[in-house]
């Protein structure tokens, strides 16, 4: 039986860990497949984050497990979240220091920010979309710190941030109006050549996604604010990416955002 100080003890050593860049520990097998548990020590985690680095901010969250092939292999009746630090989310064209990650892993993704703050209940798509600016392509950036291999739970990752380590958030963005799913293509490039495409690869409407979100968060008694970034899900596998190299996405219709790993 895990109590609070059980659960103090494993969010400061997974803090440790991914801070010092350490590979990912079984020691988290305790977690199981409980999501209440995982979220609880996701809090902790945090806390001692947010501690490691004074006035730091949540800037976003992330959602994963949003498809239906990843909720049927974890076993999963809805997605998983985790936040994204403020500290950590860059426009395109940043340079980022390869030696800040252990294996670094992006996912294109569709990102929607919120223009004003969302009371703290459920909200209805209407809400959502009145509360929203424009439509941009991004990567999520992820260090699993080869967690992978070792094949985790769903809970042993949400514990874990679900291996956030920030995001790019690139332009020009659209209207969300204006988005079409069935058609958007997107186009991974690495050092100028295509390494992954697909056309209506999104793993589901984006706005739903917020809709979703901001329920979960409400029921926390949180919400999502004015600034906070939602990323939507990536369209494609993971992939990873070692340095040096030069790094985009591109959406049709939406934009580009790009970065480069030294």
């Amino acid at each position: 039986m895990i109590d609070a100080s059980d659960i103090t003890t494993l969010g400061t050593t997974i803090a440790h860990e991914i801070v010092e860049k350490r590979a990912f520990d079984r020691h988290v097998v305790s977690i199981g497949t409980d999501l209440d548990l995982a979220y609880e020590i996701q809090n902790e985690v945090v806390r001692q984050l947010q501690a490691s680095k004074p006035r730091r901010k949540v800037g976003g969250y992330k959602i994963a497990f949003n498809k239906a092939s990843s909720l049927q292999y974890y076993g999963l009746n809805e997605p998983c979240i985790a936040p994204v630090f403020a500290d950590l989310i860059v426009p395109s064209g940043a340079v980022l220091d390869g030696a800040n990650y252990r294996d670094l892993i992006i996912e294109p993704e569709l990102v929607l920010t919120l223009s004003r703050d969302l009371p703290v209940r459920r909200c209805s798509r209407e809400e959502i979309l009145a509360s929203l600016e424009l439509v941009r392509p991004g990567f999520e950036l992820l260090d699993p710190r080869n967690a992978f291999a070792l094949d985790p739970t769903a809970a042993q990752a949400v514990a874990q941030g679900i291996y956030n380590v920030g995001a790019v958030i690139g332009g020009q963005g659209i209207a969300i109006e204006s988005l079409n799913l069935a058609t958007l293509t997107t186009s991974v490039a690495i050092d100028g050549n295509i390494v992954a495409d697909a056309t209506g690869a999104a793993p589901q409407d984006p706005v739903e996604v917020v809709v979703w979100m901001a329920g979960v968060l409400a029921d926390r008694g949180e919400q999502l604010r004015a600034g906070m970034s939602v990323l939507c899900g990536t369209h494609l596998p993971t992939r990873s990416v070692a340095a040096p190299a030069e790094v985009s996405v591109t959406m049709t219709g939406v934009g580009q955002a790009a970065f480069r790993l030294r």
